[in-house]
């Protein structure tokens, strides 16, 4: 089994042996047909990714000197014969692992989420619960962190890195919809440590507190993240989660929603990162 890691620094195992992955461009180009299962990936597009604006006169040799680093790559990962593995077609070049059995990070982790979404609509938040929690499992970091990368590679690290927070947010959706208030908060504070933008999460936060009779916990979070938009940022708590704050001033019932009926105020990003 070839195991390839994308949801942090690139990482290649073989029947659980670590492999080195190529580095610089030959990187590159893994990533990038990797991502693109079942499809061919064009030179132009691989040229656009490796040098961007500025191609060199020397592209054409260049691209194919890297593609064959990779072929010889697969070949003595696989212990299999690499020009099968890396294949020219008509739209471009193309992965094709036939009877290499192959497990790529990204590809798992977007299919517990398909999945989680699917026990929602069917009524079965443990089973939900399950497959958010092994999708957020894989996240090891900034997803190929290590890898240079062009416009495509940056605007995909971009969108999983959405996916992984937003998959933590709908994890504890339904921890404090199963009533596991006490987990919720433990998944909320690390969370929380690495992303105190939040707002959602903050809110989730209070309403685990509440629900679990630490009112004045609720209470400090609010008063945390408040003080981190407003230092932070420069701006204050959404409407939606000043109104959770007061609700819980006042002891309202309102605190009990449902995790999904909390709100989903703002996901403010910081302006410099």
């Amino acid at each position: 089994m070839l195991s390839l890691e994308l949801l942090g620094p690139i990482r290649a195992r073989s029947d659980d042996v670590l492999l080195a992955v190529p580095a610089g461009k030959t990187r590159t180009l893994l990533a990038l047909l990797l991502l693109q299962p079942g499809a061919g990936v064009d030179r132009e597009r691989m040229v656009g990714e490796l040098w961007g604006d500025m191609t060199p006169p020397s592209a054409a040799a260049n691209l194919r000197t890297y593609l064959s680093k990779l072929r010889l790559w697969l070949a003595d990962s696989t212990h299999d014969d690499g020009g099968q593995l890396l294949v020219q077609r008509r739209d471009g070049w193309q992965l094709a692992f036939r009877d290499v059995p192959v497990e790529v990070d990204v590809f798992a982790f977007e299919k517990h989420l398909e999945r989680a979404r699917g026990a929602v609509r069917a009524g079965d938040p443990h089973a939900a619960s399950g497959h958010l929690r092994r999708a957020v499992a894989l996240h090891r970091g900034a997803p190929m962190q290590d890898v240079p990368q062009g416009r495509v590679l940056a605007g995909r690290a971009g969108a999983l890195t959405a996916k992984w927070l937003g998959a933590v947010e709908d994890h504890v959706a339904v921890l404090l919809e199963l009533g596991q208030y006490e987990t919720a908060r433990v998944v909320l504070h690390e969370f929380l440590a690495g992303q105190p933008y939040r707002e959602r999460a903050w809110g989730q936060l209070m309403v685990a507190c509440g629900n679990s009779g630490d009112v004045q916990g609720a209470l400090r979070a609010y008063a945390t993240a408040r003080r981190g938009l407003v230092d932070g940022l420069g701006v204050e708590p959404s409407a939606e989660l000043t109104n959770l704050y007061q609700q819980i001033l006042r002891g309202e019932p309102a605190v009990r929603l449902a995790a999904g009926a909390t709100s989903a105020p703002r996901r403010i990003e910081p302006l410099c990162l």
